[in-house]
């Protein structure tokens, strides 16, 4: 009888991970959704919102607040998508994305790496190509089913 010795610790892996653009897929099925955004990556910022309740009372001149657990990511995120052969699929992808209205895992250059859905989702015409704008809003992981 063959004995095997599993270990149930494994060293983490000592790699740095560099990512160019923006990245967008379905985290149920990455292997086909997986789409790269090159261009744009200077135009993207985060927003917290940590949700507390103002209350005034009598007596104090400044207001006390209650936070609870609560909170509300969003990336503020803008695309560039050039004019060329992948034009059109690009355009395509993302706006597949946000009509999906489903959960997706975004990252970026930046080390941004989140699961959430897209929001607020705007394309304008350039005479370069498209400015894609939309709100990645982060969601509870726990919500995401395989």
């Amino acid at each position: 009888m063959a004995r095997y010795a599993f270990h149930t610790d494994s060293e983490p892996a000592r790699v740095t991970l560099f990512l160019e653009g923006a990245w967008l897929h379905n985290p149920t099925a990455p292997q086909t959704t997986v789409r790269q955004y090159r261009y744009g990556r200077d135009v993207r910022s985060t927003t917290i919102g940590v949700g507390g309740t103002t209350m005034q009372f009598a007596g104090r001149r400044f207001p006390v607040i209650d936070f609870g657990e609560q909170q509300t990511d969003t990336y503020a995120v803008k695309i560039h998508v050039p004019n060329g052969p992948t034009y059109r699929s690009d355009l395509d992808d993302l706006r597949g994305f946000a009509e999906a209205k489903t959960t997706l895992v975004f990252r970026d250059n930046r080390g941004r790496a989140a699961y959430g859905a897209l929001t607020d989702y705007s394309h304008d015409d350039q005479s370069w190509g498209s400015e894609v704008s939309f709100t990645f809003t982060r969601v509870d992981t726990e919500t995401v089913t395989a």
